[in-house]
């Protein structure tokens, strides 16, 4: 299937660098966007491949099982947990983790479903796709503090895991996650390739659940750095959803006082497009959150 926000075209543009500092203030019905398309899986590292907080790859135990792909590398605190978006692994950030690693520790993963980690089973929502995360990370002693970075639908597993973990959670960076998909709204050959039984769904996820519990749980996390990249679509297409993306995205802000907008006019895939501005955003959360700390 690859992601069902690919469905969404992309845009090729120069960078916008508008920054806004406006906050959120809650919001009404949500509504579907872009998310990432499928990337080609990374080379399967071998399962007795040491663990080490070094740019080693492994794949790693979470219980049952079941193994995930992970790629830490880099030394610090905070530790950076990186979230792909719908059906992509880990590759989505290589063109970011190394600059990040450079100053602090940082991992990402393959969900299971995704790369090289191990299929997925059964009908997976907000519960177990966390309990995977936290058993990832336990597995590679990546400890807290956290900041939560999430690409388009690995936005809504972010901040999910920033609500139930908010003691652990010091900053968070949204690179294009949109509001919830309205099932209400969308076309019927989508939904039936969302549904976490179909065939076409490779991670068996339950995208509309999932979606609408982040959204609908969005609540202050604290005072905490965040930054939600946006991309603005302009009047290219006549759609409503992306005619109206930079302004949704705004009800993201609510997680934190401190939150703010960055927008840009380069599509949705924002750390393939937008690498050096991905990092810049990256470190600056981490660098205010050791200030606060």
């Amino acid at each position: 299937m690859g992601s069902h926000r690919a469905r969404w075209p992309a845009v090729g543009a120069l960078l916008v660098a508008a920054l806004a500092g406006c906050g959120g203030d809650g919001a009404d019905d949500g509504s579907d966007a872009a998310g990432s398309a499928g990337r080609t899986p990374s080379p399967a590292s071998a399962s007795a491949m040491p663990r080490s907080t070094s740019d080693v790859p492994e794949l790693v135990d979470i219980g049952g099982g079941r193994h995930v792909y992970v790629h830490c590398s880099g030394e610090g605190s905070p530790t950076v947990v990186m979230e792909s978006g719908d059906e992509s692994d880990q590759f989505q950030w290589s063109a970011v983790q190394p600059a990040v690693a450079e100053e602090t520790r940082v991992c990402s993963y393959d969900r299971l479903g995704n790369g090289s980690s191990d299929p997925a089973t059964g009908c997976r929502r907000t519960p177990e796709l966390l309990a995977d995360l936290t058993a990832m990370l336990a597995a590679v002693d990546a400890r807290p503090p956290y900041v939560l970075v999430g690409t388009s639908g690995g936005g809504f597993i972010m901040t999910s895991y920033a609500y139930e973990h908010q003691d652990e959670t010091v900053g968070i960076v949204l690179a294009e996650t949109p509001r919830a998909l309205i099932a209400s709204r969308a076309p019927s050959d989508l939904l039936a390739d969302l549904d976490c039984r179909s065939t076409e769904n490779q991670e068996h996820r339950d995208y509309v659940t999932v979606e609408h519990w982040a959204w609908q749980h969005r609540q202050r996390i604290g005072r905490i750095p965040m930054t939600v990249i946006s991309n603005d679509y302009g009047d290219f297409y006549n759609d409503d959803e992306q005619r109206t993306n930079v302004r949704a995205q705004r009800d993201w802000l609510v997680l934190s006082p401190l939150a703010r907008q960055v927008v840009v006019t380069t599509g949705h895939d924002v750390p393939e497009n937008e690498p050096d501005l991905t990092v810049r955003e990256i470190l600056r959360v981490v660098g205010e959150a050791r200030v606060s700390g």
